[in-house]
Order: structure tokens, then sequence, then C-alpha cells
């Protein structure tokens, strides 16, 4: 029985960046039939090569990227002795929640309107920011690409220190926070002197 050769090629990049994607899966199959005719990787510069042999043409070809942290990806095209197919990886995305309360360490009274931001721990990138309502408490939702070891929540209010501090990054994190009333430093200067004569008096 005769055989039919091609090959299929093509590059695998990051959708946001334009970077290569090294060591992505490429898979081609016959969207007909779902008979896989190849499987192959990515090399360092993000390119890949098969060649396929197959006894009856396919019509057409779905070819398949998937990879580590990112979203898989496929693009049909029809058969032909060589095929091409660039894809472009969308980074996935990680959906978390953080919340938690804000009160007073004096009385332990909620405060309303704190600012309360999440940052990645270590390079300070924002994640989140929101306040908190009447009863002290927040929750806020976000996504990141790239998950993070830990995140720092601090918390500012007016008439209140600032406070931080860091929790493992989980989909679902809690960071209660106390925040102590702002101190006030002030002095006081001035002249002692005799009513009579005016003159000043020493200590």
């Amino acid at each position: 029985m005769s055989t039919t050769e091609a090959t299929a090629s093509g590059t695998v990049t990051d959708a946001d960046t334009g970077d290569p994607v090294e060591s992505a899966t490429v898979t081609g199959t016959d969207p007909a039939s779902g008979e896989e005719l190849f499987e192959t990787t990515t090399g360092a510069d993000g390119t890949y090569e098969a060649t396929i042999e197959v006894a009856e043409e396919p019509g057409e070809v779905t070819i398949a990227a998937t990879a580590e942290g990112f979203e898989s990806e496929e693009t049909t095209v029809p058969f032909s002795d060589e095929m091409t197919a660039d894809l472009q990886l969308i980074p996935s995305t990680t959906e978390a929640t953080a919340s938690g309360t804000v009160t007073s360490e004096a009385n332990g009274d909620p405060i309303e309107n704190a600012a309360v931001t999440g940052t990645r721990a270590g390079s300070g990138e924002v994640l989140f920011e929101t306040s908190t309502d009447a009863n002290g408490a927040y929750s806020r939702s976000f996504e990141v690409t790239d998950e993070p070891g830990e995140v720092t929540v601090s918390a500012e209010a007016e008439g209140f220190e600032s406070e931080e501090m860091t929790v493992p990054f989980a989909e679902e994190m809690t960071a209660d926070l106390s925040l102590a009333p702002a101190t006030t430093e002030a002095t006081a200067s001035g002249t002692v002197t005799d009513a009579d004569t005016g003159d000043p008096v020493e200590s």
C-alpha cells in the first residue's frame, strides 16, 4: 500500500510577549477520525517540525500546542505535503480571593474605608487594591498569570499607623489586620521671665 509523506512545521510563541515557548507539546490529528498523526515538541527557539506518513490523506489536520503555564491552542489547516501552523499561547491565569478585616488595635472596633493593598512579596507588584466596608471587612478577587509564593497585604487609614502582613499565596487567602492609632509628636518651647523685671528666669 502506498503512503503519502508530509511535514508539519511552525513556531509556538507567547501571545503576550512574542517570546518562543520551549518544550511545548505539538500534536497533529485528523479532525474527521480523531486519529493522531504526529506528536513532537518545540526547541529553544519555539519551532517544531514533524514528518508524517498516511495511507489515506485526510482533508484537514488539526495542529494543537500545549505547554505548562499556558492555555492550549489549536488550528486546523488543509492537508498538504508541507503544512505550516504558527500557534500563539495565552498565559494561563489563576483566580484568587483575598479577604479579612481591619480593626483598631486600641478597642477592636472595625475601621471603615481603610485602603487595603496586596502586592507580590519581593517585587512589590500590585495584585489588588480595595477598601473596607462599615464592618471593617474587605474581599477582593484578582487574577495572576505567574503565581507568587507569598502576598503582602497592607492596610492604612486616616488616624492610624499603617500595618502589613505576608501570607502564602492560595486561591483563598485571609489576612486580618489591626491598626494602632497614630501618635502625634509635639514640641513646646518658650521663655520664663520675672513678672516684675521681665528678666529671663534660669532653671
